[in-house]
């Protein structure tokens, strides 16, 4: 795309940001357990870094990284389902509604509404997807009494809170704070919306959420594989480090050659290079050239495999 692109595109969007009648829910409850969740997720996850590293090569510390790793993900997931929280809204702007969760788009031609459903005699959905005992945020499928199968992006507490979008296509149930002053703003888009406006009804993602590697099963089995190899290589090493003798003898550089057994911590210097290069090349060049991905990604593998046998292999 040329520069002039991109700069009619940026003011294409904010005159639309501009124009937009903004909606939103209330997030404020579940965006700040989301929030204290990947705080004290990231607090765990040092403490455990900490007790890893007073610990020495054992088992024991391995295992400490292992679950400090997990933490942090967890950290990260809460740190963005806050954050998509904090900007879930309801926009209606250029002939569509459009529900903003994260990097993900729902956008629903104002023409395709039939009708607005109020919630209060519904029952409270069951929500496949993200949702969580206690925690005010819904995300994700459900059925609901008379119309089937709801696309959910709401905070509700109880039935009253929703309000469902119904479509021919896919019912969308959403939880507006000020439901009145929506439905009329609804009304109103709907009644004057231009017959120029040519919009679909789609889901439009952004950034990591388009890439196509999520849904590609061969690419995380090979992913995950290396993942696990990488941490076997790594946790052999850390739970025999301590017995072994002062002098190995090493599969590497030549079979059978002695060295320090220190030279046996550059197996998961090398395994967790090798995983975070790979796999961060693969995922960036697998839309576009995705027999390089694979290659990438079946090398780490064999890669790891090659490691984890010399972390056995050496005494």
């Amino acid at each position: 795309m040329l520069a002039a692109d991109r700069f009619s595109e940026a003011r294409h969007l904010a005159a639309h940001r501009r124009h937009a009648i903004v909606f939103r829910p209330l997030t404020q409850p579940a965006t700040l357990m989301a929030t204290g969740a990947a705080g004290v997720a990231l607090v765990l996850a040092l403490a455990l870094i900490g007790r890893g590293l007073t610990d020495g090569i054992t088992f024991a510390a391995f295992l400490s990284y292992l679950v400090a790793a997990v933490l942090i993900g967890v950290a990260a997931v809460a740190g963005y389902w806050a954050a998509a929280l904090a900007n879930l809204r309801y926009e209606i702007a250029d002939g569509a509604l459009i529900i903003i969760w994260g990097l993900t788009r729902q956008v629903i031609p104002l023409a395709n509404i039939e009708r607005l459903v109020r919630g209060r005699a519904l029952g409270l959905p069951r929500v496949t997807g993200l949702e969580l005992p206690g925690w005010p945020c819904h995300i994700g499928r459900a059925v609901v009494l008379r119309l089937g199968e709801v696309l959910l992006y709401s905070t509700h507490r109880t039935p009253a809170d929703i309000l469902y979008v119904v479509t021919p296509r896919q019912v969308y149930g959403i939880s507006p704070a000020d439901q009145r002053g929506f439905i009329q703003a609804i009304q109103a888009a709907v009644a004057s919306v231009d017959a120029l406006y040519d919009v679909r009804q789609e889901v439009v993602r952004l950034g990591p959420a388009a890439w196509p590697l999520w849904t590609d099963r061969f690419a995380l089995l090979t992913l995950a594989a290396g993942t696990a190899l990488a941490l076997a290589a790594t946790g052999v090493v850390f739970a025999r480090y301590t017995a072994l003798p002062a002098e190995v003898v090493l599969p590497f550089p030549e079979p059978g050659s002695l060295g320090d057994k220190r030279a046996l911590l550059g197996i998961p210097v090398a395994a967790l290079t090798v995983l975070l290069l790979n796999a961060g090349a693969g995922a960036l060049l697998h839309r576009a050239l995705r027999p390089v991905a694979y290659a990438l990604f079946l090398s780490a593998v064999f890669i790891e495999l090659l490691l984890l046998i010399a972390a056995l292999t050496a005494t």
